[in-house]
């Protein structure tokens, strides 16, 4: 029974993660085009979006880094 619920969690945890980097994706995206941003669709107050992270262009930093050491 413990393996079925940390399957379960750990799928669940995949595809939440998924879906965050997909949303940073688009804002990315957004932004090299010059488009405006779109703020969550949880976000209380839309006309004041919260900045997404920049975790691909963070990983693809360190991996540029990486291969110069």
């Amino acid at each position: 029974m413990a393996l079925v619920i940390l399957a379960i969690g750990t799928n669940f945890t995949a595809v939440q993660r998924v879906w965050v980097v997909w949303q940073q994706n688009r804002e990315e995206l957004r932004a090299l085009r010059g488009l405006p941003a779109s703020p969550p669709l949880n976000h209380p107050n839309p006309s004041q979006p919260t900045p997404s992270q920049p975790v691909r262009t963070a990983m693809r930093r360190f991996f540029e880094d990486l291969g110069k050491t």
